[in-house]
């Protein structure tokens, strides 16, 4: 099934994506948020092995100022989840992806998953209730800008904080089906392989994301000491 974005979408992301080609480079780079040591970087910066040719496929879908389908992989909201241990670059080679939409003039923004599921808990765990009302005024702004961004890097899956309740697992899979259903990628690194996913995030989570996403499983040492 394909899923495309609303009108309201459509409208939204077109206005944003003119905004985004006339902000200046380097305060466009402030606003996606992408860290401070991998900006600059192109597509010719991705490593030369079968993750770099999969990124590479994946970032020729988008053009100057949109999305264009690829042979029949037609689901816009398709994005990016890269797997493997600690130190392999998964980061890296997300933030890479995530410049290179930016740079065709695609709204993009970075975000830690922790960052999302610690304001979340705030709003989840305050008692006053004018506190609460602030917090959760304070996440609606956050929560709607997600579906504002073209394209989301959410990196770190599985760091965040779990709950007896399952509340972060539930939080992180509605905002990944939300994005995915109104034809919005995703990029999502993890630490996690496809079964503690599945594990961690429930059955459901385990097959939705052969549906929603490219697999990028990274192997290899630590290249961090490198």
């Amino acid at each position: 099934m394909t899923y495309v974005p609303t009108e309201s979408l459509n409208v939204t992301w077109a206005a944003r994506n003119d905004a985004w080609r006339n902000i200046n480079p380097a305060r466009r780079e402030d606003v996606t948020n992408v860290p401070r040591h991998f900006r600059g970087l192109l597509l010719r910066d991705l490593p030369h092995d079968e993750t770099g040719a999969v990124v590479r496929r994946w970032c020729r879908r988008w053009v100057r100022g949109g999305f264009r389908p690829l042979d029949d992989d037609d689901l816009r909201g398709k994005g990016l989840l890269i797997t493997g241990k600690p130190g392999l670059g998964k980061t890296r080679v997300a933030c890479i992806a995530a410049q290179h939409v930016s740079d065709v003039g695609v709204s993009t923004k970075f975000v830690q998953a922790k960052d999302y599921y610690d304001l979340a808990l705030q709003v989840f765990s305050a008692k006053d209730p004018d506190r609460r009302e602030q917090l959760e005024g304070a996440f609606e702004c956050f929560e709607a800008g997600w579906s504002g961004w073209r394209l989301v890097v959410l990196d770190d899956l599985g760091k965040e904080y779990k709950t007896t309740s399952g509340f972060s697992e539930n939080k992180m899979e509605g905002l990944i089906r939300s994005r995915y259903y109104d034809g919005a990628p995703t990029i999502v690194t993890s630490n996690l392989t496809l079964d503690e996913i599945t594990e961690s995030y429930g059955p459901s989570m385990g097959s939705f994301v052969h549906e929603a996403f490219w697999l990028v499983p990274m192997k290899g040492k630590d290249r961090r000491g490198n």
